[in-house]
């Protein structure tokens, strides 16, 4: 299951969601809505819920911070908004950024790019999942 995180009150839903399915596995997506900076203690406080990943909870265009984050939390952090296509894939990896992808084709620029970023990430040992609202041309 997947949670929106919200800075302003999203530990506490965090808090009541433990409360009430102590064993669920879930994740939150943040929708870079968070900075390093400015958030560096909830990021932290993140690990106690135990969650599957954290979902893009940075700039979409800082594959560096999200890097520093990866080493400073257990929970595994999620690319979604970053890939923006093959290139950005290449530096996110490059840089251990994360340790899951979510590739949305329509964002990262059509199904031969999904392919060739998910090439990267099975040969950088990163799994991936597909995400999207299946937005299409056709």
């Amino acid at each position: 299951m997947k949670l929106k995180f919200v800075k302003e009150h999203g530990l506490q839903m965090l808090d009541a969601v433990r409360a009430r399915f102590p064993t669920e596995v879930f994740h939150i997506d943040c929708n870079s809505s968070l900075s390093l900076a400015a958030d560096r203690e909830m990021l932290l406080a993140l690990d106690k819920y135990e969650l599957a990943m954290i979902e893009q909870p940075l700039s979409a265009d800082d594959v560096l911070d999200h890097a520093e984050l990866a080493r400073l939390i257990k929970t595994p952090v999620c690319l979604d908004e970053s890939l923006q296509g093959k290139d950005r894939a290449r530096q996110a990896l490059a840089a251990s950024s994360c340790s899951i992808f979510n590739i949305k084709p329509a964002r990262c620029g059509g199904l031969t790019v999904s392919l060739q970023i998910a090439d990267l990430a099975r040969r950088a040992g990163v799994p991936c999942w597909i995400g999207g609202m299946l937005e299409s041309g056709i």
